[in-house]
């Protein structure tokens, strides 16, 4: 008889097979909450926190290939950015950017560019299981400068609010 697991078919059935049984037992997957339900509502840019129009801009460090950005924030409030390269930042690219943030609810990020305009990013989530070394819970979002100058980065998560200055190319 045909060993039916060493042909390609068999190979094929069995790994279905497995597959479905993975999908149909075991512990169920709780359905979690939405970490963005209790966000703040920031739509607009808030006061400034700190100095402003990159007079100066705000503190930064290298970290190997990377750059931290110290957010100048209110009492009680940690942020901290880490962008990829080094600044001045590049515009029109997609830039990964991750946020150490303290406090107990979903982020929201509004961009203040240097002609006024104000860009809200809808797409930062938690990066679970991401270490950096900094306090606070790691976020994650896609940062896009569409022009060149010094860029306001204005950081709310709840009570808590940050303000970064940046200098993009």
């Amino acid at each position: 008889m045909r060993n039916v697991v060493r042909s390609p078919k068999g190979v094929a059935l069995l790994v279905s097979a497995l597959l479905l049984a993975a999908c149909t037992s075991g512990p169920a997957v709780s359905s979690g909450s939405d970490p963005m339900a209790s966000a703040s509502t920031l739509s607009q840019l808030p006061p400034n926190v700190g100095p402003s129009d990159c007079s100066p801009a705000s503190s930064t460090t290298p970290v190997r290939e990377n750059t931290q950005v110290a957010g100048q924030d209110g009492p009680g409030s940690a942020f901290w950015a880490l962008f990829p390269g080094h600044e001045p930042f590049p515009s029109a690219t997609d830039l990964p950017v991750r946020l150490a943030v303290n406090g107990a609810h979903g982020m929201r990020i509004i961009l203040g560019g240097p002609d006024g305009q104000e860009i809200r990013l809808d797409h930062v989530y938690p990066d679970f299981g991401a270490a950096w070394g900094r306090p606070g819970d790691i976020w994650k979002a896609i940062v896009n400068f569409p022009t060149a100058g010094c860029w306001r980065i204005s950081a709310d998560r709840a009570d808590k609010h940050a303000d970064f200055w940046v200098l993009v190319k």
